[in-house]
């Protein structure tokens, strides 16, 4: 792949918003430079996208031209003929990647775009890819290209053609603002047309979260002794307290209380400095820290070269110190949570430390809850002298069944979820006091699909929402009808139904997505927005856990990949059994991707040594082995009842050899059944019928014994049954010493074992594909 970053870019404005950009594959800018110069400032652009520039680096004379009136700098590429980056310096917030892909076959096109993809941050900084990728309209919707990008987050900005064969060679993809006033004029110079955008930047405001404000009571500048005297002498006399009303004496009290400490210790503001903690830190360090300030003071001071070698010496020191000293804390840690998600979790985010958001950190700074003016500890300390006034309320309180109104009030307000809802919607709050859930789904299938035209199908569905929006208002639950989706899942190809059924005096129509239990479902069953949304997460889990790598053991990181990252690939992943392999491509790439983290290697280092020591299955075959463990555990285990109606065993009306193998009944596609269902059973009968027949016992000493060898063997590919592998002295030798552990193995059940499988008698000798299954 040819990656060029080429762009001409004048300084801009703070306040400037609106960024106009450029794209022309010039095709040699060698005789062009002057046009292009004048090009830019006709067209008044920010920054100027160049492809195919054919600049050597002996060609001097047209950097010069081009950086005559703005920033340029270019570095051409080894090989071949043009190319190269230039590197911009700009006020603006915003990445510009410039590419070219020569025509011909994609290759190792979309890996390598994965990988240069992936070195930018996963948050809102404005993203732009732009270029020359010679793929044309009917093989970019196939070549997998718009599904990776989108995983990123860049939203595809359609044109005119940009080529005067009239395809659309020349892609602009951005993030997260889709660009504006595109147009596409034609150069007679060049077989490509310039393409001038518009970006709209998001304006950042400017926080300074370095010192916070906090209010406070010093309450260690008065006496006890003195609150309550003063306390006391604004109270009127006990039986006149007594004869007031029970609100009124609780105001009363309540006041007199406020007034001295307003009086006696007054709210005062501190600024204190945000800095994070290091536990990592011990004395020695410390101490060495204490020195490096001191040799940075008297190198400042004196200005000599012998304080300087010092200072920096003691500065090499002490940052290979902390960086070991930081590894081994975190390394401790992750390994001692390794089996608690939540603490893992936390460690990881205490280990980025990200800084707050500047558009949320207003909400929480400026709504600290001032100083009480009845703190606890103060009026527990004069709680003798006001016991009859307290006793007072109490026995009122109890007496008229009565809590007075000021202990009625909450400390904490509820606020709005964004700043931009309506302030009259309850809803628009959190907490609300009367939804304990947020969302509830509820899902409801159509055997047939003419059943769906009938105009009471509707109504019906209606009057059911009702009913159970009845019975939570009668529990104290509330439906949120902005929350709740339709989804219409059609068995067979057919244009969308005008289906819409009403709730709450809501009407709500089919969507084309729906979430549930973490799993995005779309009315087509192709997963795509599932596959996206898990892309998208675990690249940036993949982008924090590069952040941090340094600190990072091997170890650790595997903890963290595996808990982090893997787990989302193999969360309900036995839905996209029967996916085309294209389909699924984003899932292994970011396997891929998660491999050489571990190691600590560089991103392009091959996979599949990595992903073999690490027993990492690919994903198509993780997707195959849930399904058979599914279906082994619905003939033999503790699976559901609902999954063992659908797994029956096939038994034949006459003695047959392929009695023996343990096959399941294929189901008949005639069956009048759910469409799942049936992919399901077609899935788990075809591969539960092509693995070993030793795989399809119940799990017993044998399980026992291949479970003990897998540490001692390979990941391959499931799972047919194959040639077995031979285990070497050291794997017998240790193999044996597993069985022996166990005094229910003995091994006659090995060689046992071997025989059935009509395998040499041999008693170590066991297929290494078994041993990757049964775990």
């Amino acid at each position: 792949m040819f990656l060029e970053t080429s762009s001409t870019l004048p300084l801009l404005s703070q306040s400037q918003t609106v960024v106009v950009g450029g794209l022309w594959n010039c095709q040699s800018a060698v005789r062009k430079a002057d046009f292009i110069s004048a090009l830019a400032s006709h067209y008044s652009f920010d920054f100027l996208a160049l492809t195919e520039t054919w600049i050597s680096p002996q060609n001097t004379a047209t950097l010069a031209a081009l950086s005559s009136a703005y920033t340029f700098s270019h570095l051409p590429r080894e090989s071949g003929r043009g190319g190269g980056t230039v590197s911009v310096t700009s006020p603006i917030n915003l990445f510009i990647i410039v590419i070219y892909r020569p025509p011909g076959p994609l290759g190792n096109f979309l890996d390598e775009m994965d990988t240069l993809l992936s070195v930018f941050p996963s948050d809102s900084t404005p993203l732009t890819v732009l270029g020359d990728f010679n793929l044309p309209s009917d093989k970019l919707h196939s070549s997998g290209l718009l599904a990776l990008l989108n995983s990123f987050a860049l939203s595809f900005n359609s044109c005119p053609p940009t080529h005067k064969e009239g395809n659309v060679l020349d892609l602009v993809f951005t993030h997260p603002s889709p660009v504006t006033d595109m147009t596409v004029t034609p150069l007679h110079i060049s077989d490509h047309h310039l393409v001038s955008f518009s970006i709209t930047l998001p304006v950042l405001p400017k926080c300074n979260s370095q010192h916070l404000s906090l209010t406070r009571r010093n309450l260690h500048s008065i006496s006890p002794s003195s609150v309550a005297s003063c306390t006391l002498s604004s109270l009127p006399d006990h039986e006149s307290f007594s004869s007031l009303p029970l609100d009124s004496a609780t105001d009363t009290l309540l006041s007199s209380l406020s007034s001295t400490m307003d009086l006696l210790c007054p709210l005062s503001t501190i600024r204190r400095k945000n800095s994070s903690t290091a536990p990592w830190l011990s004395d020695v360090l410390r101490n060495n820290r204490r020195e490096l300030r001191s040799a940075a003071r008297k190198w400042k001071k004196s200005k000599l070269d012998t304080d300087l070698i010092s200072y920096r010496t003691l500065l090499s020191k002490f940052s290979l110190d902390v960086t070991s000293a930081k590894t081994s804390f975190y390394k401790e840690k992750l390994e001692t949570s390794a089996q608690d998600p939540r603490k893992l979790h936390n460690i990881f985010s205490s280990l980025l430390n990200p800084p707050a958001p500047p558009k949320i950190l207003p909400l929480f700074t400026q709504r600290r809850l001032r100083g009480s003016a009845r703190p606890s500890p103060m009026l527990q300390t004069i709680s003798p002298d006001l016991l009859p006034f307290i006793t007072t309320v109490i026995n009122g309180s109890l007496t008229s069944g009565h809590v007075p109104t000021a202990f009625k009030k909450a400390r904490v307000i509820p606020i709005l979820k964004k700043p931009a809802l309506d302030p009259s919607d309850i809803s628009n709050y959190r907490p609300e006091s009367w939804n304990l859930w947020n969302s509830m789904g509820m899902v409801c299938f159509l055997p047939g699909w003419s059943l769906i035209s009938d105009t009471t199908t509707s109504a019906r569905i209606s009057a059911c929402l009702v009913d159970i929006s009845s019975w939570m208002t009668a529990h104290q639950l509330k439906i949120n009808p902005s929350k709740t989706e339709l989804l219409i899942i059609p068995g067979d190809p057919s244009p969308a139904q005008d289906l819409a059924i009403s709730l709450s005096n809501s009407m709500i129509s089919p969507s084309a997505t729906a979430r549930n239990l973490r799993i995005t479902m779309d009315n087509q069953l192709s997963f795509s927005s599932h596959v996206t949304n898990v892309t998208r997460s675990c690249r940036f889990l993949l982008y924090n856990i590069r952040r941090i790598r340094p600190f990072l053991s091997t170890q650790a990181t595997q903890v963290l990949v595996q808990s982090l990252v893997i787990s989302r690939l193999d969360y309900c992943n036995s839905l996209l059994a029967g996916l085309p392999l294209n389909a699924i491509r984003p899932l292994q790439m970011i396997q891929n991707a998660a491999a050489p983290l571990v190691f600590n290697l560089p991103k392009f280092s091959h996979t599949t040594s990595l992903l073999r020591s690490l027993h990492w299955l690919p994903v198509a075959a993780r997707i195959r082995f849930n399904t058979l463990m599914l279906a082994y555990k619905a003939k033999n285990g503790p699976a559901p009842s609902y999954l063992k109606a659908l797994v029956t065993p096939r038994t034949a009306p006459r003695s047959l050899r392929s009695t023996s193998t343990a096959r399941l009944v294929p189901p008949s596609l005639r069956e009048k059944d759910l469409r799942d269902r049936i992919v399901w059973r077609h899935r788990s009968e075809e591969g539960y019928r092509n693995i070993s027949a030793a795989l399809k016992v119940p799990m017993s000493t044998v399980a026992f014994i291949i479970h003990k060898w897998r540490k001692f063997g390979t990941t391959r590919t499931l799972p047919r049954a194959g040639r077995p592998a031979k285990l070497s002295d050291r794997e017998r030798r240790a193999l044996v010493r597993e069985v022996t552990k166990n005094p229910m193995v003995t091994l006659k059940e090995l060689q046992r074992f071997s025989v059935e499988r009509g395998e040499p008698s041999r008693r170590t000798t066991i297929s290494t594909n078994q041993a990757c299954m049964i775990e």
